[in-house]
């Protein structure tokens, strides 16, 4: 583990060695992207002189460091000689074609990651699949998720449709970190789960629990993709939507027997919630028997979700999971069904 511990401090710094200075230098210069919006071959040297520096770009062309226009190498005219810049003060070098794509290449899209979340309820264990858009070319990732108050204590994180993605639970943070084996990228589609962090629901004191994306100096967000040029792209222009939780319990606004009928709440009383965030209309319950145990699957225009029979949540549909199947619930293990037909 105190490997492991010493893979995440290290890995930011391994990162920004291999991708040199110039991430730091397009940073520094966001003019240059205006300027050279297509800038193929062009080589682009700065020129460090103490409190301010120069940019000379390989088509003969002297800039500030703000941008500004001030010379053009001509016939009897050498900008760097005219303005006494000396190889010997060049501080860094890059290629724009390498760092800085065209706006419109698909490589320098943002990265939104996203959970689908609803209400819980206190003292249930329920799970959230970290999903996120359509990336092409991937070969790693590293990231954070932080619940930013004590209403939901952190049981488990795991990897789900990426495999070998490693975990670390700090407190009320998770960890995520993924390397491609042998640099061989992977493609994730739209909505694809990187992950799967589990939490038990302790208090409503606040009644809702932000999710956040946590950035801090041990570990940021990034993905490293790989271009068109066969580079390695870096973005780090990570966001994070939904993650807002909003927590109930069983005693608000209870359900009675009578106003779903056709759902055994009398047997299992923690369905009347259930049915309550469904809605009754179209919700069918499936019960699948295991002997010991059970699950019921919950069919509804809403979502489709499985809980244990002692009401712990276990599974959501998701473009990248099937609850059945990932529970082998085979229609052999049907031992009862129920249709929700009123009180909605």
């Amino acid at each position: 583990m105190r490997y492991l511990f010493l893979l995440f401090v290290l890995l930011p710094q391994l990162l920004w060695c291999q991708s040199s200075d110039s991430a730091l230098f397009a940073t520094l210069y966001p003019w240059i992207e205006d300027v050279y919006p297509v800038c193929d071959g062009l080589e682009f040297e700065e020129y460090d002189n103490g409190a301010f520096a120069y940019i000379y770009v390989s088509d003969g062309t002297l800039y500030f460091q703000d941008g500004t226009y001030y010379c053009g190498d001509g016939v009897d005219r050498d900008c760097r000689q005219l303005y006494g810049l000396a190889s010997t003060s060049i501080s860094n070098v890059f290629r724009c074609s390498d760092e800085i794509p065209p706006d419109n290449d698909d490589e320098n899209q943002s990265i939104e990651l996203f959970v689908d979340t609803s209400f819980v309820e206190i003292g249930n264990e329920f799970c959230l699949d970290v999903s996120t858009n359509a990336i092409e070319d991937l070969l790693s990732f590293q990231f954070q998720i932080q619940v930013s108050n004590q209403n939901l204590t952190i049981n488990q994180a795991v990897s789900s449709s990426i495999p070998d993605v490693f975990t670390l639970i700090e407190d009320d943070i998770v960890k995520f970190l993924w390397f491609s084996e042998d640099l061989l990228p992977t493609q994730v589609e739209s909505g694809m789960s990187l992950a799967t962090i589990c939490f038990t629901v302790v208090d409503n004191a606040e009644n809702q629990t932000q999710i956040n994306l946590v950035n801090t100096e041990r570990l940021f967000a990034q993905f490293i993709t790989v271009t068109s040029s066969g580079d390695f792209y870096e973005n780090t222009d990570v966001s994070f939507a939904g993650g807002l939780i909003e927590i109930q319990t069983l005693s608000e606004n209870p359900i009675e027997e009578d106003s779903i009928a056709g759902i055994p709440i009398s047997e299992y009383p923690w369905m009347s919630a259930i049915i309550d965030s469904l809605g009754c209309e179209g919700t069918i319950v499936t019960e699948y028997n295991f002997g010991s145990y059970s699950f019921f699957y919950f069919s509804s225009r809403l979502k489709n979700v499985v809980y244990y029979h002692d009401g712990s949540f276990y599974c959501r549909d998701s473009p990248s999971r099937d609850c059945k199947t990932f529970y082998q619930l085979a229609p052999d293990k049907i031992t009862n069904q129920w249709s929700c037909c009123g009180g909605y």
